[in-house]
């Protein structure tokens, strides 16, 4: 009839009769049941006096091995028993006296030796207990202090690396560590995941329920309340083997919040310019969704299979919440096509020292941590999926020590993805091993914000090497980059809004750069059409590298890539000019994801920077089609030096109030082509040595007005004969291109002297007198400026010492050398020349 009884939840002490009822019932389970364990009214566990009596005899008889082996241990030797008699030749001898007429221990004989013990006697009757006699070397006395004592003289370890006394262990045992196999979550191999859910539920707060190592089958688990840890004995011993629930979960840690969560377009809900957790901006609590928070999951191995179907495709998932732990692995009895291996979403205050995923190439992302806040994190090593390996998709507030992914495919997504906005966060050591690592805002973001790594690794000989993509405040200390495109910076129309948004009427913009409707082009994806914008927020700002190296492998376009689709053409207004744009309108769906900094940059720019010392090698085959470096957007107020080891290092620059040096190691292979092939140039400055095998420099032609300045003060070097070639090649076909006449120097530039290099400059464009800048014949030796700055020599040979220069001046002063007879001529005017 008992068993007919509910009893009430209603707090101790209660004099209920439905639980007086019931508990009487439990104290004859207590007293005469012969199994181990029973529950009370609120679901908690206890032992039965059987139980208690289990536990003892095991301790004791595991104290009796470890006594007998401590004996051994310490150097004694058996010599035989009591009751079958012995002798005794040498002090570390022992003499047990057997149960159960003896009392177990081992005696040792503290007299004169040799020592006989005849059969059948005792420890008394053959010289007495005490000092000169036998003394006891083993628990019989022990066992006498136990009997008085409180269990603080015996030792016992009892799992998760702890240690302690028998007191210690019995005073957890009815605490808060629930050790889950004595409530029939057993290591079988069988399913006992409603034991398990039950358990969760009703356990008390601060509970920890310790998994002992070994084989276990779980599906459908749910961790849904506050204040609890789920513990395994030690990660690779526990292993568990997660399928899918009957409501499509695997294993859910906290509630799944709203559909209004997010939205079908992919436009952020919440504002997405915090740098730290908000809780008004992170799925905040509701009476229907409730936040959760301190969850642990600690180690633990999962082991996701498909016997039961993928269910909702996620493996291990954390939704909304707090302060809480994760320390697991993560592996896959299959490689079968499944969403993400492990999943966080609109979560804060993650500590995790360890997280390993092994790869499956049938799951889209193996982990995806997607609007979370927050993270402290030891070491995530997460291997390959289909798309990526690991999204953190608006991660903010993240701290890390090492993230490394691994693949053996070169994935579309990269290793490591910083997206969605994603900002504030520090990492000591980022590696992408078999795919690359991507910093990137997104469509729906106009940047990605503040991000400091310490170390960068990246091997990926088949892809991308790092992909930076509007992204502002960015630190990188060393890095070696081995990919067939190390570095490439890209550019991304920002998603305006969408048909989602009954009330936004598009209006499209007139032409790329001027902003008199709200969007450029529209892309449908399914059932929504999107409306995108051309913004001129920065491919990469106010970022500082370190010193690292950038190898090419394979076939590409360049080692440093920068393209915007259509070429440089679009960059310009109706009258050829760069726009400088100081702001940006707002639009009307969340303007928080909007806040790139404007302050007068052209569009689209690497702006505000430093390269540190960037070092570019090919490996043996590497090729490129568009030289090592080149950079289709404009590069703005920018320092750094560039050291490029390979025979075809073109360089294609835009550059703007930048100071560049570069060293190109060795000379140009192809005959007709330049080190640096320039779009644009003003108010900047090129230096470096540079090892010139044709023409150094060449501007090309484009259909824009911004006017040429600059300076280039490098060490031309010519390891050989000379080639018939200017330092300087156009092709303008725009009048008056320069600013002015003195717009392009070498000041600080040097050259030996070369009668042989015919021409310092040369309009290969339909404009053959640009500024009234001539071609300018003849060799030179440059040790100061050109266009009319301040005097630089002119070389040329003759026998005759007395023999004119063959050379027209650039300017009246202009000096020139004969170097067979070293004789000085001075330019007196454009086209006389007077010895000097």
């Amino acid at each position: 009839m008992r068993q007919n009884v509910k009893p009430t939840q209603e707090p101790v002490p209660s004099s209920d009769i439905k639980n007086l009822f019931f508990n009487s019932g439990l104290l004859d389970i207590w007293a005469t049941s012969l199994e181990h364990k029973y529950i009370d009214r609120f679901g908690n566990c206890h032992l039965t006096a059987a139980g208690m009596e289990w536990i003892f005899n095991e301790l004791v008889t595991k104290f009796k091995i470890e006594s007998e082996q401590a004996l051994l241990a310490a150097g004694y030797a058996p010599a035989g028993t009591f009751q079958e008699g012995a002798e005794v030749v040498s002090r570390n001898g022992t003499v047990l006296w057997k149960l159960p007429d003896g009392d177990g221990d081992h005696y040792r004989w503290d007299g004169d030796l040799p020592k006989q013990v005849p059969a059948g006697s005792t420890p008394q009757s053959t010289g007495g207990i005490g000092k000169g006699a036998w003394v006891s070397v083993g628990d019989a006395s022990l066992r006498g202090d136990l009997k008085q004592g409180d269990g603080s003289l015996v030792g016992i370890s009892y799992g998760m690396g702890r240690t302690g006394n028998l007191n210690e262990y019995l005073s957890l045992m009815f605490s808060n560590v629930i050790n889950v196999q004595l409530h029939g979550i057993l290591a079988d191999n069988s399913d006992h995941s409603d034991a398990l859910n039950y358990l969760i539920t009703n356990a008390p707060p601060q509970s920890i329920l310790y998994f002992p190592n070994g084989d276990y089958l779980l599906r459908g688990i749910k961790v849904q309340r506050d204040d609890i840890s789920i513990v395994g004995q030690s990660i690779d011993g526990v292993r568990i083997t997660l399928g899918a629930g009957s409501d499509g979960i695997f294993w859910r840690c906290g509630v799944r919040g709203p559909m209004s969560d997010t939205r079908n377009d992919n436009i952020p809900v919440y504002a997405g310019n915090d740098d730290f957790y908000v809780a008004a901006n992170c799925s905040p609590a509701l009476p229907d969704y409730p936040r959760n928070k301190n969850i642990k999951l600690n180690n633990i191995t999962f082991i996701l299979t498909d016997r039961f179907g993928t269910g909702n495709g996620v493996g291990v998932e954390f939704h909304r919440l707090d302060d809480y732990e994760k320390n697991i692995k993560i592996e896959w009895e299959s490689e079968f096509e499944f969403g993400n291996g492990c999943r966080h979403y609109f979560c804060n205050g993650l500590k995790s020292d360890i997280f390993v995923t092994a790869p499956n190439k049938n799951t889209t992302y193996s982990v995806l941590y997607f609007w979370s806040f927050g993270a402290r994190i030891g070491e995530w090593q997460i291997g390959e999926g289909k798309v990526l390996n690991i999204d953190f998709k608006h991660a903010v507030d993240l701290q890390a020590k090492v993230i490394k992914g691994i693949s053996t495919t070169a994935l579309t997504g990269g290793a490591v993805q910083f997206g969605y906005g994603s900002r504030n966060a520090s990492i000591g050591t980022l590696q992408g091993i078999g795919a690359g690592v991507r910093l990137r805002a997104a469509e729906e973001f106009e940047r990605a914000k503040s991000f400091t790594i310490d170390k960068l690794v990246i091997d990926n000989p088949e892809g991308d090497g790092l992909t930076l993509g509007h992204v502002d405040n960015l630190n990188i200390g060393n890095y070696d980059i081995r990919a067939k495109t190390p570095l490439t910076f890209t550019f991304i129309p920002y998603l305006v809004s969408s048909s989602e948004d009954t009330n936004f009427i598009p209006k499209k913009n007139t032409s790329r750069w001027v902003y008199d409707g709200n969007y450029d082009t529209i892309r449908t994806d399914g059932n929504i059409t999107k409306y995108l914008e051309y913004r001129a927020n920065p491919t990469l700002s106010r970022f500082k590298f370190g010193v690292g190296t950038l190898t090419k492998v394979g076939a590409s376009e360049a080692a440093v890539y920068f393209n915007i689709a259509g070429g440089s053409e679009p960059f310009y207004d109706a009258n050829g000019l760069l726009p400088r744009i100081n702001s940006m309108p707002d639009r009307t769906i969340n303007t928080s994801r909007a806040d790139a900094i404007y302050d007068g940059q052209p569009p689209a720019s690497i702006h505000r920077g430093d390269f540190g010392e960037m070092n570019i090698i090919y490996e043996s085959g590497a090729s490129s089609n568009s030289g090592a470096v080149f950079m289709g957007g404009q590069v703005n107020d920018v320092v750094g030096k560039i050291n490029l080891s390979p025979r075809t290092a073109t360089v294609w620059l835009a550059l703007l109030n930048s100071n560049i040096t570069l060293n190109f190691r060795q000379p140009q292979t192809a005959a007709g082509s330049p080190l640096i092939r320039l779009y644009l140039m003003q108010n900047s400055s090129l230096d470096g040595d540079w090892q010139c095998g044709s023409y150094p420099v060449l501007f090309e032609n484009y259909a824009f007005n911004e006017k040429i300045s600059g300076n280039f003060g490098a060490n031309f070097i010519f390891n050989s004969t000379p080639i018939d070639a200017p330092l300087i090649r156009t092709q303008w076909s725009k009048e008056e291109p320069m600013e002015s006449t003195n717009s392009i120097s070498f000041n600080g530039a040097k050259c030996p002297p070369l009668a042989n290099l015919r021409q310092l400059i040369r309009h290969y464009g339909t404009v053959k007198n640009p500024n009234g800048v001539d071609e300018i014949g003849g060799g030179l030796s440059c040790e100061g400026g050109w266009f009319r700055n301040v005097p630089m020599s002119r070389v040329f040979t003759h026998s005759n010492s007395g023999t004119e220069p063959p050379l027209k001046a650039n300017h009246v002063g202009e000096l020139a050398v004969n170097v067979t007879t070293s004789t000085w001529w001075k330019a007196s005017s454009l086209s006389n020349w007077t010895r000097y």
